[in-house]
């Protein structure tokens, strides 16, 4: 245990309190998903997320892998940049992510190149998550995946299809695409998330939030890390 770091004991302990004497109709698991469910490390190196490995194995062709990297190296240092405020990195983020969407559709994104990046980008969900998704489920208690992920829903789903574990209490809210007949991207679904809106807020925009989930705000708790 003297590996973790709890930036804020008093807020922890709160929030413990909170979830005493809950039984699990009441209780919903938040996760985000690139990092966090996934490993963060792949031999020592960094993984990269869904769209990353799109991106550094070359599936769509050296012209996009090169515009791919220019946005990030552009707009990346704006969303890590602790001086720039909350309302510009919005705007900032939105529009990469909008832009980063029309290349890939532009470079003719396909549910097969999805599939066949994923298979083999070695990318593994981290030690212990096949008992964490079975043990909320056999508690009926719903795991929300809530990711910003480039590669949208598609991604996450073909990920958890391989390791069986997209159960029916696990929902997905990203971002996801419209495809033609033939498995080809045609556009984005909106609202688009990115990495500074992912509050309750997205959340209403997504059927399963009024239908199957009660999200208490008492007890909705969503950090960006």
């Amino acid at each position: 245990m003297e590996n973790i770091i709890i930036p804020n004991p008093t807020r922890l302990e709160k929030i413990k309190e909170n979830f005493r004497g809950l039984n699990s109709s009441q209780i919903q698991v938040v996760s985000d998903f690139d990092c966090t469910l996934t490993t963060n490390l792949i031999e020592g190196r960094r993984a990269p997320s869904l769209v990353g490995i799109l991106r550094e194995g070359n599936y769509l062709g050296a012209d996009y892998s090169a515009k791919a990297q220019a946005l990030s190296d552009h707009y990346r240092p704006i969303e890590v940049d602790p001086l720039i405020p909350l309302e510009e990195k919005k705007i900032a983020m939105e529009t990469w992510w909008q832009k980063h969407f029309d290349l890939l559709i532009a470079s003719n994104l396909n549910k097969a190149d999805m599939e066949k990046a994923i298979k083999q980008s070695g990318l593994q969900l981290r030690s212990g998550a096949e008992e964490f998704f079975n043990f909320l489920q056999q508690k009926n208690i719903p795991l929300v995946i809530f990711s910003a992920s480039g590669l949208g829903q598609e991604g996450i789903e073909l990920m958890l299809q391989e390791q069986k574990l997209l159960l029916d209490n696990v929902y997905l809210v990203a971002n996801s695409f419209v495809w033609d007949d033939r498995g080809r991207a045609l556009k984005v679904q909106e609202p688009i998330i990115h990495s500074f809106n992912k509050d309750e807020a997205v959340l209403q925009n997504f059927p399963f939030f009024l239908k199957r989930l009660r999200i208490d705000p008492i007890l909705f708790y969503w950090e960006i890390v």
